[in-house]
């Protein structure tokens, strides 16, 4: 039997969505996740990282390559409790497989915060687990938040242990962080997490977030320059990055074995 420890996949986002594009088509070549993993996520990443990370996989017992391409190995499935009767299934009878993920478009980036914070209040309401995780490239920004916002918020983290990873660390990381920590939410800055998208985990549904390149060069550009609370001009951030109208995407994938693996390694971030 492999010996692959599945939960530390989630650090390496290349491998994560190598899963999920194989556990709903298979075999595929290399060049034919590669496409899937830069046009459908729109992942930063170099074909060579991506013919290594399955190199890796294939060592590791994770999938198996054919003639005809790569599949997930059918020994590591059944190592995966209910996500291996998922897939397993799936491979059984195609037909029954795994569905396919959904996309929601949002025109700013405050539209993108409420759609969330309404799902948050929506698993609340909902019988699962109340455990979220979010992996984001930035902390995500608090200062739109009215008193309405915050008291949905408080409302939600009273019944919701939340757990945060951001890959940055800059000044304007360490002011937000402040800000979820008052709320009870467990924050990580400046961890490599994520890569030029974000991972959001509420009940059974993973989210990927696709932030437009200007976007991300403006968020860039703007919290790297902040190195005290005084440096942040509202008019220009609200401009520029919080109301600035743009398109983001948001993947919806609703896969309770994903979920669960990407909430228990996220946790165990925090017992290091």
């Amino acid at each position: 039997m492999p010996q692959q420890n599945t939960p530390t996949l989630g650090v390496n986002p290349t491998k994560q969505l190598i899963i999920e594009i194989l556990s709903g088509e298979w075999p595929l070549s290399a060049r034919a996740i590669y496409s899937k993993l830069t046009k459908k996520y729109q992942l930063s990443v170099t074909y060579q990282a991506v013919h290594k990370a399955l190199k890796e996989m294939s060592v590791q017992g994770v999938i198996d390559k054919q003639d005809k391409g790569y599949k997930l190995s059918m020994e590591w499935i059944n190592q995966i409790n209910k996500f291996g009767e998922k897939i397993k299934k799936g491979y059984e009878n195609p037909l029954k497989g795994p569905k396919l993920a959904f996309e929601k478009t949002f025109n700013s980036l405050f539209e993108t915060y409420m759609f969330f914070l309404s799902e948050l209040e929506k698993n609340v309401e909902e019988k699962g687990s109340k455990i979220v995780c979010f992996h984001g490239v930035h902390m995500w920004n608090c200062l739109p938040a009215r008193s309405e916002e915050e008291a949905r918020l408080k409302n939600v983290t009273d019944k919701t242990k939340i757990y945060v990873l951001d890959k940055s660390s800059y000044k304007f990381d360490e002011i937000m962080k402040k800000y979820w920590e008052s709320f009870g939410i467990k924050v990580k800055i400046g961890f490599e997490c994520t890569s030029n998208f974000e991972i959001v985990v509420i009940g059974d549904n993973v989210y990927y977030l696709h932030f437009p390149q200007e976007l991300l060069e403006n968020m860039e550009n703007t919290y790297s320059k902040i190195s005290d609370v005084s440096d942040i001009d509202i008019a220009k951030l609200n401009k520029d990055v919080i109301y600035k109208n743009c398109k983001t995407y948001v993947i919806i994938n609703k896969n309770k074995a994903i979920a669960d693996l990407i909430k228990k390694w996220t946790m165990e971030q925090f017992d290091k």
